[in-house]
């Protein structure tokens, strides 16, 4: 019973009626709906966008705006690095320039210490050495769009999308090492100062300095003038021909301690022939060559032993010797003050000393006044200011002109070689900080680049049009929409059943 009234149910729903046409109803919103698809596939296609409107995906829109952002942020971000790069090989191209200038002012300080140069010469090396220092110092106001190259400002560089940075520092040509070797203008010698390094001393009188150390003997000595070897006895022995040395009594000539040998045949003593340091030892006998044997005792006439009066030499007190102490005996030794190479001695040591001539007001660097040498002489501390030229090897050879660089004078030249080589060694390192700024520019603004590529990969799969794939959903739709129209027609036709229903009536 029940399905029989569903199925009357069902007829009666498909019956023939005039006021309401179904089927067109429903032929329309399936139209309605393919038109607007449509529509939509054509705004994709057109516009090249996969969201034409925010609701067309709300979540990829907020992905993709934020990215986006980003990535317009990475864009300025990537002008910003590569002006930073611009004024950084601007400052770069600056130096290079600045390390021809010092290299040719060290070659014109080299030659200035030329001794076979005359003072025309120097004054043309001069006048050139002082156009560069002025080239170098125009250089220190060099600017880029407002922005000073080389005043040792600290310079912030944006590095990525939000906003962290990195700073450097630029070269600071108006800094210490550079203007002492740029600052003023020398056209003639300036008053000679220098700035010392080590204690020194000015002289009060003429004198000489030690270019070696020597041992000032403070008593009467005696050395040898032969090249034979001689033995020095530490205790008694006895020698005998044909057999040599004994400790004890081998029936041969004893020699008591503290006697002088040497191997010969001397009147009135036995031909010695043995070495007494070999036959006995060091504890017995000690030998010396010529050329270091000195005592304070006459190897003639101490002991018994067979060393010639022709062959000794006799020296007063008071006088000087580079022979080394420390390698002779102690019980030989004479008393002796040791003088320091650069020490200052108020009378000529005599031949064998080496030595230079001194004038009053000249600089040593060993005190004279405490060896008696000069007591008037005058102390000045390390970093004092002299007028008197400390710079030789044996007194402050570091010691520097303070004077502003010239190349008048050797000492000038000098100095100037020392300030070229420092503000060399500054600028070599002010280029390699500039270098490591280059480097990290570059790979930042290459790490930059990829980023920005990735985030617009992002963006385009999140916004862009898939063309090939919408192409065919839009005939997909324009098929629809052109068999919806058809179908509306054939829909539209049922109504007119009806009619001819009545009229056939």
């Amino acid at each position: 019973m029940a399905g029989a009234l569903f199925e009357q149910e069902q007829i009666c729903l498909a019956v023939m009626v005039i006021n309401t046409n179904v089927g067109s109803v429903k032929v329309a919103n399936m139209m309605r709906s393919s038109v607007s698809a449509m529509n939509d596939s054509l705004a994709r296609l057109s516009s090249g966008s996969r969201i034409v409107h925010a609701a067309d995906d709300a979540a990829g829109v907020a992905v993709a705006t934020k990215f986006t952002s980003q990535t317009n942020r990475i864009n300025a971000v990537r002008n910003t690095l590569a002006n930073t790069l611009s004024f950084v090989q601007t400052a770069d191209g600056f130096l290079q320039k600045a390390n021809k200038a010092l290299h040719r002012m060290g070659e014109l300080a080299t030659m200035a210490m030329d001794k076979t140069k005359s003072a025309g010469d120097l004054d043309n090396y001069n006048i050139e050495f002082q156009d560069l220092k002025k080239f170098m110092r125009d250089m220190q106001d060099r600017q880029m769009n407002g922005k000073d190259l080389f005043k040792g400002d600290n310079i912030s560089v944006t590095n990525d999308a939000h906003g962290q940075s990195f700073s450097y520092t630029t070269a600071k040509l108006d800094g210490t090492t550079y203007s002492k070797m740029v600052d003023g203008d020398i056209y003639e010698p300036p008053p000679f100062t220098w700035q010392t390094t080590k204690e020194t001393w000015k002289v009060s009188k003429n004198g000489y300095m030690l270019r070696q150390d020597a041992n000032k003997i403070t008593e009467k000595y005696y050395t040898i003038s032969s090249d034979t070897t001689i033995f020095y006895l530490k205790q008694e022995a006895w020698y005998k021909e044909g057999v040599g040395w004994s400790t004890t009594n081998n029936g041969g000539t004893k020699y008591n301690a503290g006697s002088f040998i040497k191997e010969y045949d001397v009147a009135g003593h036995p031909d010695i022939t043995h070495n007494p340091a070999t036959q006995l030892g060091n504890a017995y006998a000690v030998s010396y060559g010529a050329n270091v044997f000195i005592s304070k005792h006459n190897p003639a006439t101490t002991g018994n032993g067979n060393i010639e009066a022709t062959e000794v030499i006799t020296h007063n007190k008071d006088t000087f010797s580079n022979m080394d102490l420390n390698a002779v005996d102690a019980a030989i030794r004479p008393a002796s003050d040791f003088y320091a190479r650069g020490s200052f001695l108020a009378a000529d040591p005599g031949a064998g000393i080496s030595t230079t001539a001194l004038s009053a007001g000249g600089m040593v660097a060993v005190n004279p006044i405490t060896s008696g040498e000069d007591t008037a002489a005058t102390n000045y501390a390390a970093g004092a200011y002299v007028t008197s030229d400390p710079t030789d090897v044996d007194v402050d050879p570091d010691a520097e002109e303070t004077s502003q660089s010239h190349v008048l004078t050797n000492s000038g030249a000098k100095t100037a070689i020392k300030r070229v080589q420092r503000a060399l060694e500054q600028l070599t390192s002010d280029r390699a900080s500039l270098g490591t700024v280059m480097g990290r520019v570059h790979r930042t603004h290459d790490q930059l680049g990829v980023l920005r590529e990735n985030l617009s990969q992002a963006v385009s799969r999140i916004t862009d049009t898939n063309m090939a794939k919408e192409s065919t959903k839009f005939a997909r739709h324009q098929i629809l929409v052109n068999s919806s129209t058809d179908m509306l027609k054939h829909a539209n036709i049922v109504p007119q059943h009806a009619l001819r229903l009545i009229l056939g009536l």
